[in-house]
């Protein structure tokens, strides 16, 4: 279901809460044997910066550490504590598409019991990244995470919630400094399956439900009702769009995301419709009108945008819709 940012974060926050509570599998106990291949889904014994972890299906890696990191201009001052941002990546690499994102981060470590929060107000970086939604075969996010710490702290690791498929969470910590000289780095299959679409301007239809991008507006100057700036070098992309319902039964939206051309997916900031009006439904033979938007890397090349709905009397069976941007 489409939320909002915030509601999203909180929901993260919850399940993080719970995480913490489980026993924990530590990444950072003993020596890693670089001969080990992520691709079978086993959690490392140890990562350095760079790795690509993998679990069941998912890949994750922290790309960069800027230390410290700039503040945003509506940044809120904190003494004695500095802002540190790093840049991740992670993705869909051999699962199930339709399966939502099982990693969560429960907060940037000292390598001992003090572990940080992310701050989501202080972003100075760029376009901050959410592990929301669903995942296509080598779809994936890039995107900044920032977590304020005490001036004298050090950050060594990034703790991360997996779901234990035997019940519960597992901890896993990504260390976070750099390789000793020689080490092989991990890498993950981040491979991109083509989707199939619907031609810009032409309808994506199955079960009587169909998607059509109507008209794109790239870049916009402003996003309606957005309380914030723009992250630094982004840009803003509107996209009108029209869902139409010639079925017998109601049409739920569940997840809509704009991907770009490398395979990178955004969620969406905001609609005229959809968000702003909670419009999450389309009743037979309803037809909805919507102008979304959609906050981008300044360089990122648009490709298409994606609609995940069901039919409401069967909520289990996802319905896809791809229509290109041009």
């Amino acid at each position: 279901m489409i939320k909002t940012k915030t509601v999203i974060r909180f929901f993260f926050m919850s399940l993080i809460s719970a995480a913490l509570a489980c026993s924990t599998l530590s990444g950072s106990v003993s020596s890693h044997k670089n001969s080990e291949s992520p691709s079978s889904g086993k959690l490392p014994e140890k990562t350095y910066l760079g790795d690509y972890i993998t679990y069941k299906g998912y890949f994750f890696a922290v790309l960069q550490v800027q230390d410290p990191a700039p503040l945003s201009a509506n940044a809120i001052s904190r003494p004695g504590s500095r802002d540190v941002a790093l840049e991740v990546i992670g993705g869909n690499h051999n699962g199930d598409w339709s399966s939502p994102f099982s990693t969560l981060s429960s907060g940037l470590g000292d390598g001992s019991s003090n572990v940080f929060g992310e701050d989501y107000s202080n972003s100075g970086v760029g376009i901050s990244v959410e592990f929301a939604g669903y995942y296509d075969r080598g779809e994936s996010v890039r995107g900044w995470m920032v977590f304020s710490l005490p001036e004298n702290v050090k950050p060594l690791v990034l703790n991360l919630s997996y779901e234990n498929p035997a019940g519960g969470w597992l901890l896993f910590q990504y260390g976070l400094t750099p390789p000793p000289a020689g080490y092989k780095p991990l890498r993950a299959d981040t491979s991109r399956k083509p989707p199939d679409r619907a031609a810009f301007g032409k309808a994506a239809q199955k079960n009587g439900y169909s998607l059509k991008a109507l008209e794109v507006k790239d870049p916009v100057d402003s996003i309606p009702l957005m309380a914030y700036s723009k992250p630094l070098n982004s840009r803003a992309v509107g996209v009108k769009i029209e869902i139409r319902n010639t079925s017998d039964s109601m049409l739920l939206i569940r997840d809509i995301i704009l991907s770009d051309k490398e395979g990178y997916i955004y969620g969406l900031t905001m609609s005229e419709a959809i968000q702003s009006q909670g419009q999450q439904t389309v009743d037979p033979g309803g037809v909805l009108n919507d102008w979304l938007y959609f906050i981008l890397p300044a360089d990122a090349a648009l490709d298409v945008v994606r609609l995940v709905c069901n039919d409401i009397s069967n909520p289990m069976d996802n319905i896809i819709l791809r229509t290109g941007l041009s």
